[in-house]
C-alpha cells in the first residue's frame, strides 16, 4: 500500500523497532492514491505517553470516500509503546488525519502503520462433526471453507451430513492470533441459529456471538486484547 504523508521524516524507518524516531506534529495526514480500505492503524512510540489522546477523522478527496469519524473504535495497547486503533469503515478511504487532544503538541514516535485485514483462516486446518456425501459417492471437505472461493456452488462448499442436527465446524490456527471480525458465508440461508465461539489456546471460551443463516455474516470481536485466541468454533444447534 502505497501513500503520501505530511511528514516527511515518516517514510525513512528502521526495520528494527524504534531504533529511530521522530517527532510528530498533529495532525499528522496520510494520503492514498486510489480508494482503499483499511482495517488498522499501528502506532509505535518512545513511549505510553506519546500514544494518548489521539483523535482519528477520515477525510474525503473523493466523493466516494468516507469522511467522518472512526467508527466503533477499539484501541489495544501492546506492551508500553504500540497501539493499534481498529475502526469499522463502511467504505472505502482516501484520507487519515492523525491529530492530539493537546494545541500545539507533538510526539515522539517511531513508525506509524496503515494495514488491511487478511484472511487468516485461510489454508487452515478444518474440522467438522460430519461431512456429506453425494449421489456419486464423494464426500465434502472440511478445506473447502477456507480455500477463498467464496462460489456458493454446492461443490465448492464444505457441507455437514443432512442427519447431522448439530453440526460442528471448527477451524484450527497454529499459534496465537489477533482477530478483529469473523466473516461467515453460507451457501443456502435456511434461517437457523447458529453460535460462533472463540477459544483461547487452552480451549477456553473467550468470546460467543450467535445469529442467523444468511448469504453472509459478520461480527466484529469486541475484546480489549485479543493475542489469547487460537481458535474459532462454530455450532449450529437444532
Amino acid at each position: 500500500m502505497t501513500s503520501t504523508v505530511s511528514q516527511e521524516e515518516m517514510k525513512f524507518r528502521s526495520a528494527t523497532k524504534c531504533q529511530q524516531n521522530f517527532t510528530a506534529s498533529s495532525p499528522l495526514i496520510i494520503r492514498f492514491p486510489d480508494l482503499t480500505r483499511i482495517s488498522w492503524i499501528k502506532i509505535e512510540a518512545v513511549s505510553k505517553d506519546s500514544l494518548k489522546g489521539l483523535q482519528v477523522i477520515y477525510d474525503s478527496t473523493s466523493r466516494l470516500c468516507y469522511a467522518g469519524r472512526c467508527l466503533e473504535r477499539r484501541d489495544i495497547l501492546l506492551g508500553t509503546d504500540t497501539l493499534i486503533i481498529s475502526c469499522n469503515i463502511p467504505g472505502y478511504i482516501c484520507q487519515i488525519n492523525i491529530s492530539f487532544s493537546e494545541l500545539n503538541s507533538s510526539r515522539q514516535w517511531c513508525a506509524v502503520y496503515v494495514g488491511a485485514g487478511h484472511n487468516l483462516a485461510l489454508g487452515k486446518n478444518v474440522s467438522m462433526s460430519s461431512y456429506s456425501k453425494d449421489k456419486n459417492g464423494v464426500i465434502s471437505r472440511g478445506s473447502l471453507s477456507v480455500d477463498g472461493d467464496t462460489d456458493s456452488a454446492e461443490k465448492k462448499c464444505s457441507t455437514t451430513d443432512i442427519k447431522d442436527k448439530k453440526p460442528v465446524w471448527r477451524v484450527t490456527f497454529p499459534s496465537r492470533v489477533v482477530v478483529f471480525e469473523v466473516v461467515i458465508q453460507f451457501r443456502a440461508s435456511l434461517n437457523e441459529t447458529f453460535i460462533v465461539q472463540l477459544l483461547d489456546c487452552k480451549d477456553q471460551v473467550i468470546s460467543t456471538f450467535s445469529g442467523i443463516t444468511e448469504p453472509r455474516v459478520s461480527f466484529t470481536v469486541h475484546l480489549p486484547f485479543m493475542g489469547q485466541i487460537a481458535q474459532t468454533y462454530v455450532a449450529s444447534p437444532a
